[in-house]
């Protein structure tokens, strides 16, 4: 398993990490550039780093590998120290840290086996994605009405009148576990219809197992639910996220084909730092 860059000191033999954190909507990670290798696995680095109370505090882990100028690899780790499949802001982090080292405006992110365009947009960031698969059949329990869409990673989509009393922790919880998704289980998200062009999510995202400010994939794949069911008639969707901010999502083509959509919206650096690993 690959392994965070970091330094030995000579003298106490602790790992210097150095980082940088960002916030992408709501949605904080930890980036670090992958130039060396140090004592622990990326996983355990993720938990370590993410962790609110003696780490650094962030939703997950972003490793960085520049290529040139304006590539670069990323891979993205989860707070509980799962490997992310798909991470629409993690991949939007990637790719702003990737246009400030390059002084570039466009970057290609290699993900996996997929090669991810980014951008400046409007003063933050647009990652190009696949336009996710949708489940025809809808889900009916607890209450609720939800639909399963696959953005690279797992989602349910529940359609909701009102967020005001939504109990995103409880209901999000017992969908993400659910027998049904075992077993990796599921990103749960609420969505309910603002206007023709605009929706309101609140995600509950498994790796992190709590709500997140925002969250990338999640605003693409309710998205795409609205827009199949024609509760929205928009190229361009606003989605209002639980931080207060605004992705956008700008499907190239018609929704009923497979296509990409841009995901853009506010992302920069909090702070740089060190991290000192100790033996």
């Amino acid at each position: 398993m690959g392994k965070p860059a970091g330094q030995i000191d000579a003298k106490s033999q602790s790992q210097i990490i150095e980082f940088a954190k960002y916030d992408a909507c709501g949605n904080s990670f930890v980036l670090v550039e992958r130039t060396d290798h140090s004592g622990v696995t990326t996983g355990q680095a993720a938990q370590m780093f993410c962790a609110y109370r003696n780490g650094i505090g962030a939703d997950g882990l972003v490793i960085s590998t520049p290529l040139t100028r304006s590539s670069t690899i990323a891979s993205i780790w989860n707070a509980d120290g799962t490997q992310a499949s798909m991470c629409g802001n993690g991949l939007r982090v990637a790719a702003l840290h990737s246009i400030r080292r390059g002084e570039v405006r466009d970057v290609e992110i290699r993900f996996g086996k997929r090669t991810i365009l980014a951008r400046e947009k409007d003063g933050g960031v647009a990652v190009r994605l696949p336009v996710p698969a949708v489940r025809a059949a809808a889900h009916s329990a607890l209450g609720l009405r939800w639909y399963d869409v696959y953005s690279g990673v797992e989602h349910a989509v529940c359609i909701m009148a009102s967020l005001d009393d939504c109990d995103v922790a409880a209901l999000g919880a017992l969908i993400r576990n659910s027998s049904y998704y075992a077993p990796t289980g599921t990103n749960v998200n609420f969505m309910t219809v603002l206007g023709n062009d605009a929706i309101a999510v609140r995600t509950y995202e498994k790796g992190v197992e709590r709500e997140t400010g925002s969250c990338g994939s999640g605003a693409l794949s309710t998205a795409t639910v609205a827009c199949n069911l024609r509760l929205l008639r928009a190229e361009t969707i606003k989605v209002h996220n639980r931080s207060g901010g605004v992705l956008t999502v700008h499907f190239d083509g018609p929704i009923t084909k497979p296509g990409q959509a841009w995901v853009s919206g506010p992302c920069h650096l909090q702070f740089r730092g060190e991290y000192v690993l100790r033996p």
